[in-house]
């Protein structure tokens, strides 16, 4: 009977480890006394059912939720996170966590809907700024390099977007005065870049385009656009032609040339 009993035990609390780790969303308390609540997203394997990672978030009863579809607060994950010096992983193409040092800083980026990086100041969680940049199907990378010639290394975010595409570029400039990361809303498309370290100048590419941006601060100048052009004779030759346009300080174009290409 006793051992009848246990074993009936033994099922339903493997039965309910089983459910509580199938449950992407349930909140569980991290410790007795924590006011803290955290959360696991996972991936599946091959659109299965069977789990082959996972990253912990969390919440803060007390605090207001950052993320309404998967509950967890931005600074109560970071909680615990607060003792890694890096940290990278994304989980089912809607989450990533990176924790990265730059400037003798310490700084996290948290990606689902949107993009938001924090800093530890003082062992407080700061944000720093926001991107509208949502998790991307393939991971991001992170390149660290001074773009705008201030001798600081700021960040290009890279997002892969397959195909054609390539991938959209997002430029984050690091501010020594405040010691904090900054994006320009209104930067322009930049794909696939190309940066001359030497100018301070971007290349943004795609298809048969490109367009050269100067950049000073966290300002993008327009060059340069250069357009591949296509034209059709009477006679039905092709014709292959090269549009450049030049602009000045202030975005105006000051010269603009078809050229014939091959000549």
């Amino acid at each position: 009977m006793i051992r009848y009993l246990f074993l009936l035990i033994s099922f339903f609390v493997s039965c309910e480890t089983l459910n509580n780790y199938q449950q992407r969303k349930k909140a569980t308390i991290v410790a007795k006394n924590a006011k803290l609540h955290y959360y696991y997203i996972y991936s599946y394997k091959n659109d299965s059912s069977v789990i082959s990672d996972s990253l912990m978030m969390a919440s803060c009863p007390n605090q207001k939720t950052t993320n309404y579809s998967y509950g967890y607060n931005d600074t109560c994950t970071l909680l615990l996170y607060q003792d890694k010096e890096t940290f990278n992983k994304t989980v089912s193409d809607i989450l990533h966590l990176y924790i990265f040092n730059l400037h003798n800083q310490k700084w996290a980026c948290i990606m689902d809907t949107t993009t938001r990086l924090y800093l530890w100041r003082k062992q407080k969680i700061v944000h720093s700024c926001t991107l509208p940049v949502a998790t991307p199907s393939y991971d991001p990378t992170w390149h660290f390099i001074d773009i705008n010639g201030d001798k600081y290394k700021d960040i290009v975010l890279e997002i892969p977007c397959g195909g054609t595409c390539g991938s959209e570029n997002y430029c984050i400039f690091y501010n020594p005065t405040k010691q904090v990361l900054e994006y320009n809303i209104q930067q322009p498309e930049i794909r696939n870049f190309i940066i001359d370290s030497t100018k301070y100048q971007i290349v943004s590419r795609f298809n048969y385009s490109s367009s050269t941006y100067q950049i000073e601060h966290t300002n993008f100048l327009p060059l340069r656009d250069t357009v591949y052009l296509r034209y059709t004779s009477g006679d039905t030759t092709l014709y292959d032609y090269g549009r450049v346009d030049v602009f000045d300080r202030q975005g105006n174009i000051i010269s603009a040339d078809t050229i014939l290409l091959g000549e």
